[in-house]
């Protein structure tokens, strides 16, 4: 029980290090064609932050809105009231020709970025997502991991101990 405890332990303390390595490419240049009065919404999931990085093609001229909101919201928009109007974005960016911005997922999901576009011109965007931050939920598990062999180890050491003590008293 002393060997399993301690295992667990050293597999809590690496996923806890591995957890906190940094950013990894998520989705990476993807292509998404926009019209005006013609939505696109771009659907993703992740666990963690994410590094949202929109730009246009170097033909495309004029400006995009960017919303960013769970699925279900998504989905209530674009298909239930049929409109590019969001309903309750977490964030919203409107007007802008490029976007480079983290944006803070409140619990792993799948989210949604909704692209609309008042030019009469074609946009041509590229997305790039990066998860970026720690990532909660491997930690979680590291935390439990090791938490689990603490308390294997302290038990048998516990019933070590009063093995020793309960065969002492037999001898006397």
């Amino acid at each position: 029980m002393k060997r399993a405890g301690r295992l667990l332990i050293f597999l809590g303390i690496v996923a806890i290090l591995l957890s906190s390595l940094g950013s990894y490419a998520y989705d990476k240049r993807t292509l998404e064609v926009i019209e005006a009065n013609d939505p696109f919404v771009y659907l993703f999931e992740i666990g963690q932050d994410v590094h949202v990085n929109v730009t246009l093609d170097s033909h495309s001229i004029g400006t995009f809105n960017v919303y960013f909101m769970n699925w279900q919201d998504a989905n209530r928009t674009m298909f239930e009231n049929k409109t590019a109007t969001p309903i309750t974005p977490i964030s919203s960016f409107e007007n802008i020709s490029s976007l480079q911005e983290n944006l803070y997922i409140p619990a792993p999901g799948i989210y949604a970025l909704l692209f609309t576009t008042e030019s009469t011109e074609l946009q041509i965007i590229w997305v790039e997502l990066s998860a970026s931050g720690i990532q909660t939920r491997v930690i979680s598990g590291g935390v439990l991991l090791a938490g689990v062999g603490v308390v294997m180890l302290v038990l048998s050491v516990i019933w070590e101990h009063r093995t020793k003590s309960s065969l002492g008293e037999k001898a006397k």
